[in-house]
């Protein structure tokens, strides 16, 4: 295993150079170019990373009271709080103090890490390095990951493997330090955000419902110190999650009647699988590859086909989920799974793009595909299976290469305004203006670019910009248009 991972690892790390190049070679000043409308969301996260890891060594405990939207509460609740992100983002904060770096490189790990993990739990369900190794390439190079880097969150999804690997193991071996490692993953998981964090707990139940079926074998023991480790780790998740819960009881966090998914966005998903162009392209090598593997669980292979059943039953679950909340069929408004779990699972309803459970689709299927790869290679040979791979990297490619990036200004070269305020500001309350119309861009873009130059000063700021800000925001922006007093600040 250690010189799969070594090898594995140099791969994944040269397809991350040359996939996202230029950017290695800016990583304290440019990010990945996106759309207009994009870079408030990417203020956003850039100033998301940086107060997360700056607060947890200063003051944990008050990390939801954010410096934004003063003198409101919880701020910090008005989007995902990326705490998952720490083990990456926060040693290259600290070291740099630069929210740009840290950014990079939290998207950029993701790549190899996604891949090693991912390639590591095919390989040890399917017996096979080469199924790991383009398991793990087509889970973390899928273009739904690899065609935009906002939003952040979406990225760090390697503990989802790492958990079920560690977990998979645990239940077949024992080992508490496994049962450890796996319910570590799965926290992390649950704590980068909750697209991902309820994504992952459905790929766990999915994993844990097949192993109980398929491998009756495993110690009763084993399952009940599972189940008590899991219901600490959700304990801890909740707990966590508590001021999002406080924020959507008062109403600040919205509901929705439904979900944006793929019926809505497409005619049909299934056509944008084999489109180069498409959101959802996963290609047609990997497809015929995951067919061919789901076939394999025909032969009597025990673990073999308890693999293709993990991964056909996470790809399944989340092509449903990625559908939406409701379909129309021959003018009739049918209700799909997801608003089945609205209804029943505390905080699925505020999530409103179904399009991101496609990840469970492209984690299930790059399994699958592994495991196609391994028994293609037993009947092909390894020169077969190495054009494989290399044709399915051909077809990843992405399509704007090289990428465009963005400059972005740092703490250190922002204006002089804001080292000033660093160094004159004695902790006082400040409101950027002209603020804009309400509800324009123009708005939302001024109140995200004064809320990332917080970092230079991290003075308590009036300004903003998250999915849910505090009705006192709206209540100071519109005594500040009226000529209140807080204009006279």
């Amino acid at each position: 295993m250690r010189q799969w991972l070594v090898g594995a690892g140099a791969f994944y790390v040269a397809c991350t150079v040359l996939f996202t190049w230029p950017l290695p070679a800016h990583l304290g000043t440019h990010v990945r170019a996106a759309p207009v409308y994009g870079m408030s969301d990417l203020h956003l996260h850039l100033w998301t990373l940086a107060w997360v890891a700056r607060t947890v060594v200063r003051d944990p405990l008050g990390i939801f009271d954010a410096n934004v939207f003063h003198p409101a509460p919880l701020t910090l609740a008005g989007s995902d709080h990326l705490l998952g992100t720490l083990p990456i983002a926060g040693p290259v904060y600290w070291l740099t103090g630069n929210p740009v770096t840290t950014m990079n490189a939290v998207v950029l790990a993701s790549f190899p890490l996604t891949a090693l993990a991912t390639g590591a739990l095919v390989r040890t369900l399917s017996g096979s390095g080469w199924g790991g190794l383009l398991a793990g390439f087509v889970f973390a190079f899928a273009p739904i990951r690899l065609r935009s880097f906002v939003p952040v969150q979406t990225f760090t999804v390697w503990y989802l493997p790492l958990a079920l690997l560690s977990l998979v193991t645990y239940l077949r071996r024992g080992g508490g330090w496994r049962l450890g490692a796996g319910m570590a993953a799965l926290l992390l998981q649950l704590l980068v955000a909750y697209y991902v964090g309820y994504a992952a707990l459905i790929a766990v139940a999915l994993t844990l419902a097949v192993l109980a079926w398929r491998e009756r074998d495993i110690p009763a023991s084993r399952w009940t110190r599972l189940a008590a480790a899991l219901l600490v780790a959700l304990a801890a998740a909740v707990l966590v999650s508590l001021p999002y819960l406080l924020r959507r009881e008062s109403g600040i966090i919205r509901t929705y009647g439904g979900a944006i998914g793929t019926a809505a966005l497409t005619p049909w998903m299934l056509a944008g699988l084999v489109r180069p162009r498409a959101l959802v392209y996963l290609g047609i090598v990997p497809i015929a590859l995951a067919a061919f593997g789901a076939i394999a669980a025909l032969r009597p292979n025990r673990p073999r086909r308890t693999a293709v059943l993990v991964f056909l039953a996470i790809a399944l679950a989340g092509w449903l989920l990625s559908l939406g909340s409701h379909a129309q069929i021959w003018g009739v408004r049918l209700p799909l799974p997801y608003a089945w779990l609205a209804a029943v699972i505390p905080g699925f309803a505020s999530m409103r793009v179904a399009l991101r459970f496609f990840l469970l689709v492209a984690f299930g299927l790059a399994g699958l595909a592994g495991v196609g790869l391994t028994v293609a290679r037993s009947l092909l040979g390894p020169v077969a299976a190495l054009g494989l791979v290399v044709v399915t990297v051909w077809q990843y490619r992405p399509p704007e290469w090289p990428l465009a990036l963005a400059a972005v200004e740092t703490p250190a070269t922002m204006p002089p305004a804001y080292q000033w305020l660093r160094e004159h500001g004695e902790a006082g309350a400040l409101l950027e203006l002209p603020l804009g119309v309400e509800g324009t861009y123009r708005m939302l873009s001024a109140e995200s670019v004064a809320m990332y130059r917080s970092t230079a000063h991290w003075l308590p700021l009036l300004n903003g910009y998250t999915a849910y800000p505090p009705p006192s925001h709206t209540v100071n922006s519109s005594q500040t248009r009226s000529g209140g007093d807080l204009g006279k600040l």
